[in-house]
Order: structure tokens, then sequence, then C-alpha cells
């Protein structure tokens, strides 16, 4: 995640664009940061991809 903090300090004082990276894990998953809420949206719950669920994890 320290690539992630370098780009938006360059976005933040270099005047760099923002970026929007996407991570692939294997099972599928949805990976919530340790500040983001919990709360999900109900429908996530039913979410699958190829055919199985995706999992939803929260970083430490």
């Amino acid at each position: 995640m320290a690539l992630d903090e370098w780009l938006l300090d360059q976005h933040q004082h270099h005047g760099h664009p923002p970026v929007l990276r996407f991570y692939t894990w294997n099972p599928a998953a949805i990976s919530l940061g340790v500040s983001q809420r919990r709360q999900i949206p109900e429908h996530w719950a039913t979410l699958t991809w190829q055919g199985k669920p995706v999992d939803i994890v929260q970083r430490p």
C-alpha cells in the first residue's frame, strides 16, 4: 500500500492526475480498508464471479 500513498502524494502535491487501481484476488473478493465501514449494500451478499460467490474481507 506504500505505492498508493505515493500516488496520492503525487496527486495532492505535484499535480499528477488521480489514479484508480484494481487488484485481483483468488478467490474473487472485495477488500475493504481498515477504516472503511463494514456496512455494505445488501446486494453485495449475493455477488458472484464466474458462478462462485465473491468474498468480502476487511484488511487489518
